[in-house]
């Protein structure tokens, strides 16, 4: 949880920072900055889903890219519901598969982050306790 959410959370600005600026998508109600609208869910949700992708990937024998793609679709399935309740707009080309591909990317990064604070044993030493 430590050091997946924030760079789950980090990956989720950037991503819909620029996916705002570019005009792909806009949440409601609409703040501003326009970015302000996703802000729950950048610090909120993103991280939470990354973590427990991560969680579930270590505490499964499954492939970890299968649980990848299962969180990836779940998450483009959600997302249409929010599309559908108008809470989002989708503008310039934008849809649901460029959806799956955005949220399918940051899960394969952040996964790839996991393996390489696996490989450096961050995630093996023991915190103390205070």
């Amino acid at each position: 949880m430590l050091t997946i959410a924030p760079f789950s959370a980090a990956i989720s600005f950037v991503v819909n920072i620029w996916g705002t600026y570019n005009n792909f998508w806009l949440f409601t109600p609409i703040l501003e900055p326009k970015t302000a609208s996703i802000l729950p869910a950048d610090i909120g949700l993103f991280p939470v889903v990354a973590c427990f992708n991560i969680h579930f990937i270590q505490k499964n024998n499954s492939h970890p890219f299968l649980l990848i793609l299962m969180f990836s679709i779940g998450l483009t399935l959600i997302e249409m519901g929010i599309f559908y309740l108008g809470k989002v707009s989708y503008f310039n080309g934008w849809n649901f598969i460029w959806t799956f591909i955005s949220y399918l990317i940051p899960a394969l990064i952040t996964y790839s982050y996991f393996c390489l604070l696996k490989t450096k044993g961050v995630l093996d030493k023991e915190l103390p306790l205070i």
